[in-house]
């Protein structure tokens, strides 16, 4: 591996822009990413205007409320009434003042019963009356507070409303474009290591804080315990109930992919510890009188008697009939011992290993480079779980010792050390879990949901028909099958997890991926504890997860999917991963663009309006007396003949002043006799009647 691989860093290739998130709502989808310090200066600009609207929005404030009110006393008079001018600290004074009047009234009122009261100094100055109506202060206080609370809301929430750190993707490298991905597929060994260290940090515990900075979500992980044994025949250890652990509705998004295909997957896990009877492949040799055998040397006889010595003994997934003594790694894991005391082997397996001084080993079966791809039919008969990926997870305790008995049946240890009674070594030279792995897709526009099936680069393809891998797609959906969710379940899968650790394990990283693995971590009653291994479970679990998201971000710097490789540039640009991946920095900020661009067009037009407010009132105004005078026009009109309407006499008192009908001057026609004036008789005579 080269010196560049070893100082990888996702961090490295954040692009700087506008960018659209498709895992946002629509007024966010459009994200605007920037350095912390260039986005501390756009915010700055920003606070800046929303400081000059503060102003202006009293300018309006101050210019209604002084349509609705008058003042409370006379004023010096001159061409601009006070009150247009008035300032907003002015205003909040002039307030006070008022609830100090009030106050000082209501004293007065209190104080008119005492006949020995002093009046010196009651006396009220009358130039510390205000000068305008209470309502202006108010206003203006509000605005201030309005406009401050506005001033540290408005960039908090466009720059995302929270305190993690912000969501970034990658940028597109011609690197990335020309990587081919059989050349570094390896590397994911590399991201090993670095899950175990994280949560390692927080104790491995599953619901701590270490793992959530890589999170863009969080995982919706449920588990449940399982009455029965879930493989075909029972060869789980009696009184113990099977764990199932399900991460349900894994988006693109959070496995850090930006994608719009609106994929998900579901991953399952099933475990629980085994008997390793049904596993067992011996291979002896007869023993005949002149042997001579070590005294270590595990011996069986059969049913006539016959002596058979042990040359070696595996534990194996293969079925019996296809099994050779060819032992592989990667289906079968051979043995020092015999593991008893089982069955026709009444040795002591944990003693014997822990006097060797072995070191403890943890091994995967089946195991294998890229994808398990042994047929159904040559998995144990016993083992098999339809449409799933059965695996053994095998626990080699070696020298390990235990400051107690431990009852959980995967780490189980009786064997009391005969120097220090108190010290405890493993029952068996092995012990292990019966596992099994499926995955499942989903769609939500296609309402459609694959069947669960094993571990397989195939798994994400039942969502389309007809899927052919020789023609560039063009669609989302198909384009991100191709591209990424064929690479998804092997990514996320505990098998992986566990055979890649096992694999890159250190000699002296002891028993890693075990979260027991020595004395001095067992306390108080994990002695007594037999769910030990459930714990173990549920941290190889999250640890997948984990590891999952980190593998995905070398999405960035090669494609994941060896079959991308023969597409065009432009489809590599679209759908690749180069510019895709997504991850937490803490060195940049994302600004909302639409709520930019929203927040800068309201302010902009409390401003505008401001500055408008008083020739749009005059023109309001104009347009109201025309429409009034066309209205009275349009009434005389129907009222009158066309005679009338030629001699030119309109309702109107006066040119320069408000039309109205109820001032309309009576007009008669020129030879009509004058209509009698009807006066009451009793009054007729003015004088009389004074």
């Amino acid at each position: 591996m080269s010196f560049e691989d070893r100082l990888f860093d996702i961090q490295d290739y954040v692009y700087e822009g506008l960018w659209k998130n498709h895992h946002e709502g629509r007024f966010r989808t459009w994200t605007w990413t920037l350095s912390d310090s260039r986005a501390l200066v756009g915010l700055a600009f920003l606070s800046l205007l929303i400081a000059f609207t503060q102003t202006r929005s009293w300018v309006l404030l101050r210019y209604i409320i002084y349509q609705r009110t008058k003042s409370l006393r006379l004023e010096d008079t001159s061409q601009v009434d006070p009150l247009l001018q008035l300032t907003q600290g002015t205003a909040i004074t002039g307030a006070w003042r008022s609830i100090k009047a009030a106050a000082y009234a209501s004293y007065r009122r209190s104080q008119r019963a005492n006949p020995n009261r002093n009046t010196q100094g009651d006396e009220w100055n009358a130039d510390e009356l205000p000068i305008a109506s209470s309502f202006f202060g108010v206003f203006a206080l509000i605005n201030i507070c309005a406009f401050v609370i506005a001033g540290v809301v408005v960039p908090w929430a466009l720059s995302g409303g929270s305190l993690e750190n912000p969501i970034v993707k990658t940028k597109i490298t011609s690197a990335c474009l020309d990587a081919y991905a059989w050349q570094k597929v390896w590397q994911f060994l590399h991201e090993v290591p670095k899950v175990d260290s994280i949560l390692q940090q927080c104790g491995n515990e599953v619901n701590g804080t270490c793992n959530t900075p890589y999170y863009t979500q969080q995982p919706q992980v449920s588990s449940r315990r399982l009455k029965d044994c879930p493989f075909k025949r029972d060869i789980c250890m009696n009184n113990t109930m099977a764990i199932e652990m399900l991460h349900a509705n894994i988006s693109a998004y959070e496995m850090g992919v930006n994608s719009a295909a609106g994929i998900t997957m579901n991953h399952r896990l099933t475990c629980v510890p085994v008997r390793l009877d049904n596993f067992y492949r011996f291979n002896s040799r007869k023993i005949t009188s002149d042997d001579l055998l070590d005294p270590d040397t595990p011996i069986w006889h059969d049913k006539n008697g016959i002596a058979y010595e042990l040359l070696n003994a595996a534990v194996t997934v293969m079925e019996p009939t296809k099994f050779t003594n060819n032992f592989t790694d990667r289906v079968a894991l051979l043995l020092e011992t015999a593991n008893g005391p089982h069955g026709r082997f009444k040795e002591n397996s944990g003693r014997l290993m822990a006097e060797k001084g072995t070191l403890p080993h943890f091994n995967v079966l089946p195991d294998g480079k890229m994808e398990v791809s042994i047929n159904k039919e040559d998995f144990n008969s016993a083992f098999q779980i339809d449409n799933a990926l059965p695996f053994l997870a095998v626990y080699r305790a070696g020298f390990t010792k235990y400051f107690g008995a431990v009852d959980d049946p995967f780490l189980a240890a009786h064997n009391a050390d005969e120097e220090n009674p108190s010290s405890f070594y493993a029952d068996h030279e092995a012990t292990a879990l019966g596992c099994s792995e499926q995955f499942q897709f989903c769609h939500s526009s296609l309402n459609n949901c694959t069947s669960w099936t094993k571990q397989s680069f195939k798994s994400a393809d039942q969502l389309l028909d007809n899927l052919d891998l020789s023609i560039e797609p063009h669609d989302d959906i198909q384009a991100d099958v191709i591209a990424f969710f064929r690479m998804a379940p092997f990514l996320f899968s505990v098998h992986t997890y566990l055979r890649w650790r096992s694999t890159n394990a250190d000699p002296d990283e002891v028993a890693i991926p075990l979260i027991f693995p020595k004395a001095w971590i067992l306390e108080g009653n994990d002695y007594n504890n037999r769910e030990l291994w459930v714990t173990e479970v549920q941290v190889w679990f999250a640890k997948a997860i984990l590891g999952g998201i980190l593998s995905t971000r070398h999405g960035a710097r090669w494609p994941l999917e060896i079959e991308t490789e023969r597409y065009s540039l432009a489809f590599k640009r679209k759908y690749g991963l180069c510019g895709r991946i997504l991850f937490r920095h803490a060195g940049y900020t994302n600004i909302s663009w639409a709520g930019t661009w929203c927040t800068i067009f309201a302010l902009l037009f409390i401003c505008l309006a401001s500055y408008t407010v008083e020739p749009i009132r005059r023109m309001i105004k104009t347009l109201r007396r025309m429409v009034s005078a066309g209205f009275i026009l349009l009434r005389y009109l129907r009222q009158r003949s066309f005679r009338d309407v030629l001699s030119g006499r309109f309702p109107f008192k006066s040119a320069g002043r408000s039309a109205n009908w109820d001032n309309d001057i009576e007009m008669t026609p020129p030879n009509a006799r004058p209509r009698e004036n009807r006066v009451n008789r009793e009054y007729e005579d003015i004088d009389g009647v004074i």
